[in-house]
């Protein structure tokens, strides 16, 4: 984050943070965890020399932005069908689930059944390899009270 803040010409990763809240809204931890993210899967920020390179970056940012929005409003649907408890779970559940997002309510799940006795959930798993070898990226699925099921994305 340090490089990130310096390559755009901010004192601290705190500045750069708080100027782009300033710029769209969102709370400083979802713009933390996005930089930390696109930081993550492009590499070192050193490779950044060009502007078409600074377009992607904001255009990826706004993009994810944009999901954590999506991701909440599924979220608060959920909500409205569950008990307290039942979403208290959920959230565990993705809590419990490496850089979760793409939140979607779908009528089929995804991946094969594991039982546990507060969810029924099913777990779709791919090896990425990555740099150490052991990168892993796939799908959750959350049975819902409704019958269908909520689905996000996870990786690590």
């Amino acid at each position: 984050m340090v490089r990130l803040a310096e390559q755009f010409n901010h004192d601290t990763p705190m500045d750069m943070c708080l100027k782009i809240q300033e710029a769209t809204g969102e709370r400083l931890g979802v713009i933390d965890v996005v930089l930390w993210r696109y930081c993550n899967l492009n590499g070192s920020i050193g490779k950044f020399d060009s502007q078409s390179k600074v377009n992607t970056m904001d255009e990826w940012m706004t993009e994810q932005l944009e999901q954590e929005k999506k991701d909440r409003e599924v979220l608060n649907q959920v909500k409205l069908i569950a008990t307290d408890e039942y979403f208290k779970n959920i959230e565990l559940e993705l809590d419990e689930s490496e850089h979760p997002s793409n939140y979607r309510i779908v009528n089929e799940p995804v991946g094969d059944f594991q039982k546990s006795d507060e969810l029924d959930t099913w777990v779709n798993q791919n090896t990425g390899g990555g740099v150490s070898g052991d990168s892993w990226a796939g799908t959750m699925c959350v049975l819902l009270p409704d019958g269908k099921y909520l689905m996000w994305d996870y990786w690590m």
